[in-house]
């Protein structure tokens, strides 16, 4: 009669333990996720790319090219593509930046001239309180600490945006390129009976993966 407590004791330390390895399990896992919620974006992102270009670099194949070296063309292609862009892009951006800089002070003028010159007393008042513009590069001589901090803040996102997108392009190679060799590391996890019935679970996954229909520009419903 005294094994009945004893065995229902053990039995609930038991699952009292197995339910604080899953806690802790759960806890850990979230914590993970936290921390390298950005490297998971960036491994999306590549998986995405990589899905996006596989007809593009499919079609390459065909006509003899390596894999890898489709990529690699499609990647070259895109690069000048962004090239073409900046170089009829930027220089009519800056040309009209310096016309508007330059117009900066007369439109100044004429505002201030404008709001003494009204019949509001309160515009009056505020164009009165307006400094000259020659003024002004000694009233915002104080704040050259925080266009600093911005122009710093600016480069250290620039470069962040650069270092991110160049690390999504190398998973999207590695992707296209490894994709048989992560196929065969899956695989031998597996017994050679159930292996054709894993990869072809696989394919069906890489098919039809959030990835690849993000890729494709459709939606990815649940069956059923």
């Amino acid at each position: 009669m005294r094994d009945g407590p004893s065995e229902t004791r053990k039995l609930d330390l038991g699952n009292a333990a197995a339910l604080t390895v899953i806690v802790v399990g759960i806890v850990v896992a979230t914590l993970l996720l936290y921390y390298l919620i950005d490297v998971l974006i960036l491994l999306f992102l590549g998986v995405v790319v990589a899905a996006a270009l596989e007809p593009w670099h499919a079609r390459l194949s065909r006509l003899g090219l390596p894999k890898g070296l489709a990529v690699l063309l499609i990647y070259l292609l895109f690069a000048t593509a962004l090239v073409l862009m900046g170089l009829l892009v930027v220089p009519v951006l800056i040309k009209e930046i310096s016309t508007f800089a330059a117009a900066v002070p007369e439109n100044y003028a004429t505002a201030r001239a404008a709001l003494h010159a009204s019949p509001s007393s309160l515009l009056r008042l505020l164009g009165e309180r307006l400094p000259p513009f020659a003024a002004l590069p000694q009233g915002l001589s104080g704040s050259s600490a925080a266009l600093f901090t911005g122009a710093l803040g600016f480069t250290t996102g620039m470069v962040t945006f650069v270092v991110s997108l160049v690390t999504v392009l190398v998973v999207g190679f590695y992707w296209t390129t490894e994709v048989p060799r992560v196929e065969r590391l899956l695989l031998s996890f597996f017994p050679v009976a159930r292996r054709v019935y894993v990869l072809s679970i696989w394919q069906e996954i890489e098919s039809s993966s959030v990835p690849s229909s993000v890729a494709k520009g459709w939606p990815c419903w649940p069956s059923g």
